[in-house]
C-alpha cells in the first residue's frame, strides 16, 4: 500500500521525505521486500527519488502485464521455501496472472499495480500481495449492479460466481470466485480491501467482512498459502505420475502420457476448465 501511494505522489510531481521505522524488524522487512531499492532510498530524511524499477520480484510496479513475471515470482518463492517450482507455479498462475490482468482491465489505476511476494519459512507460508490505486469494486460494479450500497457489500458480491464488471479477451475469466475456491483447497487466507470495505476468507473457509474506519484509495489483495499444503499436493502429484509411468510400462507402452488414465486419488489442483465464464476486479 505504501509503495503504491508513493508512486502515485511521484506521478503528481510531489517531493517525498521518508523516515525509516525505528523498529528493527519492520526495517528489515521493508529491506527484504526491496522497498528501499525500488525508490533508491539511501539515508534517513532524504527525499525519495524514483529509480528504474528493480528486477527483484519482492516489490515491483507494473504498467502492463509481463508474461515472464509470474514465473519469476514462482521461481523465487520456490528457492526461498523449499517448495518445488512446479507446485508454486500452479499457485501463481491461478492467482497472480488473473489479478494482474484484472487491474489493467478494470481498475483504471494511474500507477498500474504494485506487487510483492514473500516466503515465511518459520511460519510455513507463502504470501502474495497486489495493490492498485484504481476505482475500486463498488464503482466498477455499479453501472450494472446499482443495488450495491457500500464497498464492503461490493467485495462480498464480487466474490460470487458469475459476477463481472466487464470482460476482456486478455483474461481467462477465472474470476474471484475461482480464486476463493482455490484458496479453500489450500487452507489459505484471502483478504481483499477496497476503499473502506474489507473482506476476508479464513483458512477454515468461513468469511468475514467489515467497513473500515479509513478509506484506502484503491484495492489491495493479500493471499497467504501454507507451505505444507503445497508440499502435500506436489507429493501426491509425483506419486500419480509414477503410477501413470508404471501403468504405461505394464501396458507395453513407454509413453506414460499417451496411455495413462488420471488417478482418482490425485488431489492436484489444476486450473479449472469449465469454470471460467467471467472475471472481476
Amino acid at each position: 500500500m505504501l509503495a503504491s501511494m508513493i508512486h502515485n505522489l511521484h506521478l503528481q510531481g510531489r517531493e517525498i521525505t521518508f523516515t525509516p521505522p525505528e523498529n528493527h524488524k519492520v526495517l528489515q522487512y521493508m529491506t527484504d521486500q526491496g522497498f528501499f531499492v525500488e525508490f533508491n532510498f539511501d539515508s534517513v530524511d532524504k527525499p525519495l527519488r524514483r529509480a528504474h524499477r528493480s528486477r527483484s520480484v519482492m516489490l515491483r510496479r507494473m504498467d502492463e502485464f509481463v508474461g515472464s513475471y509470474p514465473v519469476e515470482v514462482a521461481d523465487w518463492l520456490s528457492r526461498n521455501s523449499s517448495v518445488p517450482a512446479e507446485a508454486v507455479r500452479d499457485m501463481v498462475e491461478i492467482t497472480l496472472t488473473e489479478l494482474i490482468n484484472n487491474v489493467f482491465d478494470h481498475s483504471k489505476s494511474p500507477i498500474g499495480c504494485c506487487i510483492c511476494a514473500q516466503a515465511y519459512k518459520d511460519e510455513g507460508k507463502l504470501m502474495l500481495s497486489i495493490t492498485d490505486l484504481g476505482i475500486g469494486f463498488l464503482e466498477s460494479l455499479l453501472p450494472r449492479d446499482s443495488f450495491l450500497q457500500s464497498d464492503e457489500a461490493a467485495i462480498s458480491y464480487a466474490v460470487k460466481e458469475g459476477v463481472s464488471s466487464r470482460s476482456n479477451r486478455r483474461n481467462r475469466g477465472a474470476g474471484l470466485h475461482i480464486l476463493s475456491d482455490w484458496m479453500k483447497t489450500q487452507h489459505g487466507e484471502l483478504e481483499i480491501i477496497s476503499k473502506d470495505g474489507r473482506w476476508r476468507q479464513l483458512p477454515q473457509g468461513n468469511c468475514e467482512h467489515e467497513t473500515l474506519c479509513f478509506s484506502f484509495p484503491g484495492t489491495c489483495i493479500n493471499m497467504h498459502v501454507p507451505i505444507d499444503v503445497l508440499l502435500a499436493l506436489n507429493a501426491e502429484r509425483a506419486k500419480q505420475e509414477q503410477e501413470e509411468a508404471t501403468r504405461a510400462v505394464l501396458l507395453g507402452d513407454g509413453s506414460a502420457k499417451a496411455t495413462a488414465k488420471p488417478s482418482p486419488r490425485s488431489c492436484h489442483v489444476a486450473r479449472p476448465k469449465a469454470m471460467y465464464p467471467k472475471s472481476v476486479t
